[in-house]
């Protein structure tokens, strides 16, 4: 994460490395859905389509969550495919 990452996540870089993106999620999204079957969800079409901008609710490692705009989108880097979000 970059230095506003951070302090969104209120974390530390070594609270963040070595970590999975699904352990910064609720179980629940606010719509009730579940948040890695959203995730799920949003990934297979990122991955062939452009996806518009989304809200999702994040949680920090001290527990508490927090709203945000997000956008995701692929790329490919040196023949790997990547997400930037």
């Amino acid at each position: 994460a970059n230095a506003r990452g951070l302090e969104l996540f209120r974390a530390t870089c070594e609270q963040m490395i070595g970590r999975r993106i699904v352990d910064f999620f609720p179980a629940r999204q606010p719509d009730g859905s579940s948040s890695i079957f959203r995730a799920r969800e949003i990934l297979e079409r990122v991955w062939h389509e452009r996806f518009p901008p989304f809200e999702w609710t994040h949680r920090r490692p001290d527990g508490s969550t927090f709203p945000s705009e997000s956008t995701i989108s692929s790329v490919n880097l040196h023949g790997r495919r990547s997400l930037i979000v």
